[in-house]
């Protein structure tokens, strides 16, 4: 209480004054908070010194509010200060140790909350008893709160994985429903016709699927080549240090590029399921590509330079399957280069399924 009523707000600015309180004023329960019960009456004494402070009130002189202190304590996004009220500082402390006694029981802390208070019960039905202390009584009267944001999970990763479900990539999950929500939405404009085979390609032409699957360090990007009457005649991965697919599938377009111009191809059409990096190959003028795609369709275009003809077309992910499944067998096995087809799942070849480690 010394320490805020020695802040001098005549010698400070509005917005110095919501600074000082901002970074000194708020924190000063901090400490005390983050350990032990704030009683009601000592919190609201200094919530009060604070307010004081803010409208430079004293003893002698009252300034009119125009606002109320709970408005002032709400987020920048409402438009407010964000200061905090020292109640609020002490129930989010009691709610971290709530959140732990109902999750943590191999720290020391939590091996004594289970021996003193909870006895091998649940947190959340529990009762106090007359003999608790103020703290864990605080603690448990959070469950209100923390019971509004909690949910019980049915079964765990182990069952996942015996059930043939592999750990997945929740960044890579998204991305790929993003995908395909996308292409649903070309598909209803009628801008992209579905296909939902695959076609093979025209008499003498050979046809590079391209994808990638992405993975914590970067990405592996694939190709797979396949004849006129569509039968595969190879496949090849390579790892890139990308994280951001549309430049990942961009690479995979380029890998396909230089596989054809090594094996000595005339006429190849690529095949790719993102329409950003078809549209940026495939567009007349560079200042038409995507910009973030600007390098690598110049690489491209010189390497294809080399070719008698070829064509670049988007294909759905429906149709695209047996590239991302190559790119994910390498990615899962580390196995990368030219793809010999005798050492792969009998499942990564397939146009109409996404192979999975664990399905068998």
């Amino acid at each position: 209480m010394q320490r805020v009523n020695s802040l001098k707000s005549k010698l400070l600015s509005i917005a110095g004054r919501a600074c000082l309180i901002q970074s000194v004023g708020s924190s000063i329960a901090t400490y005390v908070a983050a350990s032990d019960v704030i009683p009601k009456s000592i919190a609201r004494k200094v919530d009060k010194e604070l307010r004081d402070f803010w409208w430079e009130d004293t003893n002698k002189k009252r300034t009119i509010r125009t606002i109320s202190w709970n408005s002032l304590c709400h987020p920048k996004l409402r438009g407010c200060l964000v200061f905090r009220k020292v109640e609020t500082i002490n129930q989010a402390f009691l709610m971290k140790f709530g959140w732990k006694a109902l999750m943590d029981n191999q720290s020391i802390w939590g091996r004594i909350v289970q021996e003193k208070y909870l006895k091998h019960k649940h947190f959340m039905d529990i009762e106090c008893l007359c003999g608790d202390s103020g703290l864990w009584k605080a603690i448990v009267k959070t469950r209100s709160l923390l019971s509004e944001g909690l949910c019980r999970r049915i079964g765990n990763e182990r069952n996942g994985i015996v059930h043939g479900r592999d750990r997945s990539n929740l960044k890579e999950l998204i991305l790929n429903l993003n995908r395909r929500i996308s292409e649903h939405r070309l598909v209803a404009t009628g801008d992209v016709v579905e296909v939902c085979v695959w076609t093979p390609s025209l008499v003498s032409w050979l046809c590079y699927n391209c994808d990638v699957a992405m993975s914590e360090d970067g990405s592996v990007v694939a190709t797979v080549v396949r004849d006129e009457n569509g039968s595969i005649l190879t496949g090849k991965a390579e790892n890139k240090l990308v994280t951001d697919p549309k430049i990942a599938e961009a690479h995979a377009v380029c890998l396909a590029a230089d596989l054809s111009v090594e094996r000595k191809m005339g006429k190849v059409i690529f095949q790719s399921d993102n329409l950003r990096v078809v549209n940026a190959f495939s567009a007349e003028f560079e200042g038409a590509a995507d910009f973030n795609l600007v390098n690598l369709r110049r690489r491209f275009l010189s390497i294809c330079s080399a070719l008698n003809e070829w064509k670049i077309v988007h294909v759905p992910r429906m149709g695209n399957f047996m590239a991302h499944n190559i790119a994910k067998w390498a990615c899962t096995t580390g196995v990368v280069g030219n793809t010999h087809l005798a050492s792969l799942d009998r499942n990564v070849l397939n146009d109409y399924v996404e192979w999975r480690k664990h399905a068998g």
